[in-house]
């Protein structure tokens, strides 16, 4: 049994602008240690302006707000789901081209955003590929969206607050959002707000580790000693002091199943998970005011709001060996935790038949590995 006292994951902060000659390095070794990455969220680097992501987060709770019937209007259930939706987890779905009542209003803003997180996403890869030493476009190319269609999606989702906090924490399975689990594509963009923490890692060691909202809120002087807010993952406040500031969070971004196993196990998809952090006492229980996310919720106990954009390679993009020495010893040795490799390629990516998985067959086994697909 894990501990229920999670520390706060060390996760790096990564600078993608043209100014750090070691980003590609950087961006390498953080996904085959962690399998989880900040990058500094500057838009002339990104692409992504706090205005955007502010808008995209006032849209999702402008939705989830919404009547029970307006919703429904776009359940999974229902036709208005489409293929490769948005998803408002609130276990409804929406098409980013049939946005909920009133296309016109929001359709372009979530199509603008989604095109911007791939860019983001295909500059990363290309920084994958700079590491391994192949060709830049070695990625890019297979998760080319003008080429075809692939696994994609883009969700926006809200983790209501309790009415009674649990207090029974992890061992009894109270303080749980949403259970341990890896993602299934190549990468995740996940976009968070200050004040709303519950986002956890599972270290090697088996032990949660939590992932702090805002990284840059680390004193140099408390960096790897555990002093920050053992809910928020953030530096306390003192007595008089301003809010938090309004700088851009880095983005975070973790490795998917799809890219672990293409590349022979050398880069992470690590189980994570999202939970309801112990509440505060005494006076540290109290309402976060503007260091929050301007909503005067309870510290970790209220409503928690995030972004998540899975990046997934074409459909028939085949996952076929990547052409990297440093994939190929990898595999040799033994290639992760799955062991072994078919001529350097990782036997999960291999079928009964010998031949190599498409992106497609990989997404729909790991599906099928966990929900009834029909």
């Amino acid at each position: 049994m894990v501990n229920n006292k999670s520390e706060t994951a060390d996760i790096p902060i990564i600078d993608l602008s043209p100014s750090n000659a070691h980003a590609s390095s950087e961006l390498l070794d953080a996904a085959a240690h962690y399998g989880f990455v900040f990058i500094a969220n500057d838009p002339s680097t990104t692409g992504l302006s706090t205005a955007e992501i502010d808008d995209m987060f006032s849209l999702s709770k402008q939705f989830f707000s919404s009547p029970t019937e307006i919703k429904e209007e776009v359940s999974i259930a229902s036709n208005q789901a489409g293929k490769n939706p948005s998803t408002w987890a609130s276990r409804s779905t929406i098409n980013s081209n049939n946005p909920y009542h009133n296309p016109k209003t929001h359709a372009q803003t979530l199509i603008t955003f989604q095109n911007k997180c791939h860019a983001l996403c295909q500059r990363i890869l290309t920084h994958f590929a700079t590491a391994l030493e192949i060709e830049k476009d070695w990625f890019t190319s297979r998760h080319d969206q003008t080429k075809g269609p692939s696994g994609t999606v883009f969700r926006l989702l809200y983790y209501p607050a309790a009415e009674n906090p649990p207090t029974g924490g992890s061992k009894n399975g109270e303080d749980i959002r949403a259970g341990a689990h890896s993602d299934f594509g190549s990468i995740t963009l996940l976009f968070q707000q200050r004040g709303q923490p519950g986002l956890e890692i599972r270290t090697p060691s088996g032990e949660w580790a939590a992932v702090p909202v805002d990284p840059t809120a680390r004193s140099p002087s408390s960096e790897g000693k555990g002093s920050n807010d053992p809910v928020t993952g953030e530096t306390p406040q003192k007595e008089g002091q301003t809010a938090l500031g309004t700088k851009a969070l880095p983005i975070l971004v973790n490795i998917g199943d799809l890219l672990e196993d293409w590349t022979a196990g050398l880069l992470k998809s690590t189980v994570h998970r999202v939970i309801f952090p112990q509440q505060q006492r005494g006076e540290d229980r109290g309402i976060v005011g503007e260091g929050g996310d301007g909503d005067g919720e309870k510290r970790g106990g209220g409503d928690r709001y995030s972004l998540a954009y899975f990046c997934h390679p074409l459909d028939e993009a085949e996952l076929e060996s990547v052409p990297s020495r440093r994939v190929e010893e990898y595999a040799a040795a033994g290639g992760g935790k799955d062991g072994g490799s078919v001529g350097g390629t990782r036997r999960s990516v291999v079928k009964e038949d010998g031949k190599v998985m498409t992106a497609r067959d990989h997404l729909m086994e790991r599906l099928g590995a966990t929900y009834t697909v029909k």
